[in-house]
């Protein structure tokens, strides 16, 4: 861990890590063997789940992750108990804190789904990537056609899969993410672009 500003840098753990969440007082990350807590002060680190390596959220006292390997989201206590699947059709899920949005592993659709994995309604049939939020839209990126332009682009739709907008044309995303009115995107040619919110 380290200041804001880059100073006062501290190891806490030799683990490999990455999908890093910090909740109440513990840090959650993703290890070559599963998902792994460890105190925000480098105490107590251990082995929670050996099922997955990627993290979704936290609510009310539950850790949603998945699977990707078998498109399957699971939750469990924060300590990884009581394990439960949500849904086996899952890929690339997000929340908006109210829903869990993600693309279907049937037919590539896009739906939400509560957190208790029912009441599946289809958002789009568009088969996106990278999916945020900011606000009331979502923000991804998708192979979008329109007259005289076929090619992969950033878009932006409701919540409800209305009004789909193309913000930026040519860009293929392999990472992207949406801060303080600003898109963040790493091509997939290589480069970190950096975008307001409309293009």
């Amino acid at each position: 861990k380290m200041k804001c500003d880059g100073s006062s840098k501290i190891k806490l753990s030799s683990n490999q890590s990455s999908n890093i969440f910090v909740y109440g007082d513990w840090i959650y990350y993703s290890s070559s063997n599963g998902i792994r807590r460890i105190k925000v002060d480098g105490t107590f680190d251990s082995l929670i789940s050996t099922i997955t390596r990627n993290i979704v959220t936290f609510k009310n006292g539950w850790m949603y992750f998945e699977n990707r390997n078998i498109h399957t989201l699971y939750k469990s206590r924060t300590d990884g108990t009581e394990i439960s699947i949500v849904s086996d059709k899952v890929y690339d899920p997000i929340t908006d804190g109210v829903s869990i949005y993600y693309q279907s592993s049937v037919d590539n659709k896009f739906y939400k789904m509560n957190f208790d994995g029912t009441n599946n309604t289809l958002v789009s049939a568009l088969a996106g990537s990278h999916y945020n939020f900011d606000g009331d839209y979502i923000y991804f990126s998708d192979y979008y056609s329109e007259t005289n332009y076929n090619n992969w682009a950033v878009l932006k739709m409701k919540k409800d899969g209305t009004g789909v907008t193309k913000i930026i044309n040519n860009m293929a995303s392999d990472a992207m993410m949406v801060s303080n009115g600003f898109i963040y995107n790493i091509s997939n040619g290589g480069g970190l672009y950096r975008a307001s919110l409309d293009g």
